[in-house]
Parts: C-alpha cells; structure tokens; sequence
C-alpha cells in the first residue's frame, strides 16, 4: 500500500511548538533550534489546512509551508 505524503516546513519562535509536533499525527523529520524550524511529513489526504488548523493555537507558532525540495517521484 502507497502511502502519499507531503514534506512541510513549520516555522516557529517558541518552545511548545515541537512538542506538540512530536505529539500529532506526522513524521517530526528534523528540528533546528537555532534556526526555529521544523520539517515533517504528514499524508496529502489531512493537507496544509488540517495541520495549520491543529498549530494554530499552539503558542508560538509562526507558519507552515511546502518544502521545495521535497520530490514526488522518490515517495516512499
């Protein structure tokens, strides 16, 4: 079974924000603290608007983008 995801990038200027990403329902793939970014892998089915919906009350929370390195043709 193939499994679609998307690779997001989450923007944040506090600390509660990757905790709650290490809680949610995704893939937390890597999290800078100097740079206060993370990247995670969620399913295209939930999108940008259910995980934007999820961060949204979480304090410190900045954005949510696509990455524009993530490439379609290696989804594993």
């Amino acid at each position: 079974m193939r499994i679609n995801r998307m690779q997001y990038i989450v923007e944040y200027f506090g600390k509660d924000v990757p905790k709650k990403l290490a809680t949610m329902d995704l893939n937390l793939v890597y999290v800078s603290k100097k740079q206060k970014y993370a990247i995670v892998y969620c399913d295209v089915s939930k999108g940008e608007k259910e995980l934007l919906k999820q961060l949204q009350n979480v304090k410190g929370f900045k954005s949510v983008k696509e990455s524009l390195f993530y490439d379609e043709n290696v989804n594993i």
